[in-house]
């Protein structure tokens, strides 16, 4: 396998040339009638194209999402089946503004045709506001990341408070406690947010609201660990008390999900807002479980390819594919498609013929379709309210546990 290493300014760069079978695409099967394989028309057909992603930290803001961001690897794999190889080349987020601007720089300098930030937080926010990256930038796990050249591929603040207040209304419920962390993108809230804070003050001052009437809900708007935490102390206090407990979008992250099934679902709903793509889709006779099974089944084979590496090009693939999503997966098969149509892999050739894009299920998305015309490119409507259950589905290698799942009901 062809791998370049360099460190600059504090910033791996890792170009990635393996995840490419020497094997053909197996045919699908009638559960996945979504080809698994994908293939590439046009004026690149035939070459490498350079995808440059960002990673997340080990720790701190925007790491919650380090392990989901593997699904780029899974696009890498699906092309490779069809012929096309990717370069994926990984530069690191440092967990400050100009740490990101440093990557994004040096990705630039690298000649990618575009670039997933694969991390999240103020400080990407930040960094993206003044963005000068010739190549297009996909956002999949910041609700608030806006800036020159940046598309948000997931679930927008805007989009999850609507969400939010929609899954309020349709459980009958309307004087919801709101918490909202001080790092975290929020939108219109449906109420006055108390700020978060650690300790056993706010979780007391929580379920004395619930007990005397003054709430009937909670409404919890912060980090994927600040959620966590939250959940896990109200679980304890509020016993049998059937309160709806609504998150944002961090709960769908690999974070949140391991935290909470170690600790334990509390026994009032626990109900997320972000898009239905978790694994247990791919076990509906639907067109989104066709989509979801050829995903799985490209993570499958990704994880038995001895040559098939993590985004940091040091260990198996086998060892990153358990917490792998469809929202990194889908940034990467979308700026192919970009490069694809514009016959080019050139950043501002590929970023204007994204600008004038909607890329759906036919182009390889596992997920939702995304609409570039606009640069919050998912629809408000595929943000829904999903339920949580603690299940081990067993769809992925390594998964030897229950966890978290998300069920839209």
């Amino acid at each position: 396998m062809h791998r370049g290493v360099v460190l600059a300014v504090c910033v791996l760069v890792a170009a990635l040339m393996g995840c490419t079978p020497a094997t053909p695409a197996p045919t699908p099967t009638a559960l996945e009638a979504s080809p698994i394989a994908l293939s590439v028309n046009g004026g690149v057909a035939g070459q490498t194209v350079r995808i440059g992603v960002v990673a997340a930290p080990v720790a701190g803001e925007g790491s919650q999402w380090r392990a989901a961001g593997e699904g780029a690897v899974v696009a890498q794999y699906r092309f490779g089946m069809g012929g096309t190889e990717i370069e994926i080349v990984t530069a690191l987020d440092g967990g400050t503004a100009d740490s990101v601007r440093r990557a994004l720089a040096d990705l630039n300098g690298q000649a990618v045709s575009g670039i997933v930030m694969l991390s999240a937080g103020p400080h990407v926010r930040q960094a993206l506001l003044d963005n000068t990256s010739a190549a297009p930038v996909l956002v999949p796990y910041d609700p608030g990341a806006t800036g020159p050249g940046v598309w948000a591929t997931g679930s927008t603040a805007t989009a999850q408070s609507a969400a939010i207040r929609s899954t309020l209304e349709q459980l009958g419920v309307s004087a919801p406690f709101v918490i909202a962390g001080e790092a975290t993108a929020t939108g219109s809230l449906p109420a006055d947010p108390v700020a978060y804070a650690q300790g056993e003050a706010l979780p007391k001052r929580i379920v004395e609201s619930v007990e005397i009437g003054t709430s009937d809900s909670i409404v919890i708007a912060a980090s994927a660990r600040e959620q966590a935490a939250l959940v896990t102390a109200l679980s304890g206090r509020l016993g049998q008390r059937q309160v709806p407990i609504v998150v944002t979008g961090d709960a769908l992250s690999p974070q949140f999900r391991q935290e909470i099934a170690r600790s334990g679902l509390p026994s009032a709903p626990l109900i997320a807002v972000g898009t239905n793509t978790d694994d247990a889709v791919a076990l509906t006779a639907t067109d989104a479980g066709r989509r979801m099974s050829a995903f799985a089944t490209a993570n499958r084979l990704a994880s038995g390819d001895p040559d098939c590496t993590d985004l940091f090009g040091d260990e198996p693939y086998a060892t990153a594919a358990l917490w792998a999503d469809t929202a990194s997966h889908d940034a990467v098969v979308s700026l192919v498609r970009a490069a694809e149509h514009a016959g080019s892999a050139t950043p501002a050739d590929v970023s204007s013929a994204l600008a004038a894009m909607v890329v759906g299920p036919g182009d390889g998305l596992a997920g939702p379709t995304l609409d570039f015309t606009s640069p919050g490119a998912l629809a408000a409507q595929d943000v829904v309210a999903l339920h949580a259950a603690v299940q081990r589905l067993g769809l992925r290698p390594g998964e030897n546990a229950a966890t978290v799942h998300w069920f839209e009901v």
